[in-house]
């Protein structure tokens, strides 16, 4: 097989990698995969043209031309965000990705394949990958926002020019985030030990989450041309990278303000700066990745076995007594903590959690502090989002094994009692998901409202997630971690819906019951007993579903070989 046919088996299968993602691929089906994620992110990207389309051609008709752009610029700035942040979350996702894993630097380095074409193959796939996601982020706002802002009359070339301008301050702003963090990665590859680099990387991972959902929704709201050009507002525009983008659009546009100037220049030399720092930062780091791997192969991870301290030892006095209990807590926790992609999938939860409340709470901050010390929703549904969020992201990670050859010892020693293992599974939630956010909130509450209604909060919160927590594991036939998982069982589009309606309803109707609770006094107590009841009658019926429990479920079944008819011999 000659170099070029090396190169392109090399690219598929390094293209097929990216795809190939437990939550999204069924049967190994890569082009299946591509087609519903790029189908959900296009989506998006047209959802948003609606609204702007409701806002533009209904909101602002017969507006000036003038108005209308200068009214633009934040929606562009808006755009260019959330074209980093995308770029910014995938390129976190696939951070394991950019780099061969163990196995390729095992293989393939010892067949007679040149290092080049292994790295030009694997860069390739980076470099496609990136392409693909950003043209279907960026293209239907690229064709149809300028439009929108220009109107139905606008001359073909004005329209050409802004869909032009468009589309390169777009691009450009995810290409540098992209390559920021590709960057970012090379550095930690080439300037860290080995060992050190696999568990810092996870938690820089998991930090560049947070600071980008945060950024994202704490962006400032200077992105009209009075406020570019106030002196106050320069340190902000001048540090933060989707202005310097807005910049360029605008300068793009024909738009003449020397601050437009300005940030369009660093908009340029950091793109250009990402480029060639990233190019350089990758080929090295790939060199002693690869290396590095070969020479460690015993070393997967830096994460170090943690010894039981003391809140170890107060959760086996307190909460875990059973013995079989107390294995499932201390297998399913230690398994969360050690395994860097389910920590990362599970700040994925915790992060969008976490940029909601940091929205509402930062809106309280600024100018309205006042706020803080009265009942209000903003403040007071801090615990049930964020506790809501990591209970969801726990029980998606319990559907997803790590080594499922491990789950042996569960299947010799299952004893016939599943509430046993349920319990200890529940207590886990309610240990990691619930009790450090009402608990950790509860003095904050009480130095702002005064400690009885902290205390009549702490309650009433703790009843609805209790119960949140009751519907969330109902009907799971599994111990944590140990069972089968098939690529592709989930359907996505459907659970994002599901999951949507939920954060609603525990957004706006959960948070509004719970306000008109604690400002009802005499209320108060007939509302929290009928949760309470909710929560009773909820524990009776998984008392009694408990009970009827066989066995547990250890391999899942493909519910679509017999309706197809995929029989084995």
């Amino acid at each position: 097989m000659d170099e070029r046919s090396q190169f392109r088996r090399l690219l598929q299968s390094f293209s097929y990698r990216f795809l190939d993602n437990e939550l999204l691929s069924a049967e190994g089906d890569a082009r299946q995969t591509a087609v519903h994620a790029l189908a959900l992110i296009g989506a998006f990207s047209i959802t948003l043209c609606l609204c702007f389309r409701y806002k533009y051609s209904l909101m602002l008709f017969g507006m000036s031309e003038a108005r209308r752009d200068a009214i633009s610029w934040g929606d562009k700035e808006l755009l260019i965000s959330l074209a980093m942040a995308v770029t910014g979350f995938l390129s976190i996702v696939t951070w394991d990705g950019l780099f061969p894993d163990r196995r390729d630097c095992l293989t393939l380095h010892a067949l007679p394949i040149r290092k080049r074409t292994i790295f030009a193959a694997k860069l390739t796939a980076v470099l496609v990958m990136f392409g693909v996601v950003t043209l279907a982020l960026n293209a239907p706002t690229t064709l149809l926002f300028p439009w929108l802002v220009l109107g139905d009359k606008a001359p073909i070339g004005a329209l050409a020019g802004s869909v032009l301008a468009h589309a390169v301050a777009l691009c450009g702003a995810s290409a540098f985030l992209f390559f920021a963090f590709l960057t970012l990665q090379g550095l930690l590859v080439a300037l860290l030990p080995f060992r050190q680099y696999k568990w810092i990387s996870s938690w820089v991972q998991m930090g560049s989450l947070f600071a980008i959902l945060s950024l994202f929704f704490l962006m400032p709201d200077v992105a009209r041309p009075d406020s570019l050009a106030d002196p106050r507002n320069s340190l902000t525009i001048h540090l933060l990278p989707p202005f310097w983008f807005l910049g360029l659009y605008e300068e793009l546009m024909g738009a003449r303000l020397p601050i437009v100037h300005e940030l369009a220049n660093m908009a340029r030399a950091g793109l250009a700066a990402s480029i060639v720092t990233a190019l350089a930062a990758y080929a090295v780091g790939y060199n002693r990745y690869v290396r590095k791997t070969i020479e460690e192969a015993d070393a997967i991870s830096a994460d170090r076995t943690t010894r039981a301290g003391l809140l170890s030892r107060l959760a086996d006095r307190l909460l875990v007594r059973q013995p079989i209990e107390r294995a499932v807590f201390h297998f399913a926790a230690r398994t969360m903590a050690r395994n860097r992609k389910h920590r990362l999938l599970l700040a994925i939860y915790a992060g969008v959690g976490f940029s909601y409340v940091l929205k509402s709470v930062a809106w309280v901050f600024q100018g309205h502090a006042e706020r803080m010390y009265r009942l209000d929703p903003s403040i007071s549904s801090v615990p049930l989002i964020l506790s809501f969020f990591v209970l969801l992201g726990m029980r998606v990670l319990f559907t997803v094994p790590v080594e499922l050859n491990s789950n042996w010892i569960f299947r010799l020693t299952e004893n016939g009692r599943p509430s046993e293992y349920l319990a200890g599974a529940r207590k886990l939630m309610i240990a990691v998901g619930i009790a450090p956010l009402t608990l950790g909130t509860f003095p904050i509450y009480g130095f702002l409202w005064g400690w009885g209604y902290a205390a009549r909060h702490l309650l009433l919160v703790s009843l609805i997630l209790l119960l949140v927590l009751e519907y969330l594991m109902r009907g799971f036939p599994k111990i944590p971690f140990t069972c089968s998982f098939l690529p592709g069982k989930l359907n996505l589009k459907a659970t994002i819906g599901i999951y949507a309606v939920l954060f609603l309803m525990f957004a706006l109707a959960v948070t509004a019951i719970e306000l008109a609770l604690l400002r009802a006094r005499s209320g108060y107590w007939i509302g929290a007993g009928l949760i309470a009841l909710g929560l009773l009658y909820r524990a009776w019926r998984r008392n009694a579903w408990e009970r009827k429990l066989k066995g547990f479920v250890y391999e899942e079944r493909p519910d679509w070989a017999m309706a197809r008819l995929d029989l084995q011999p």
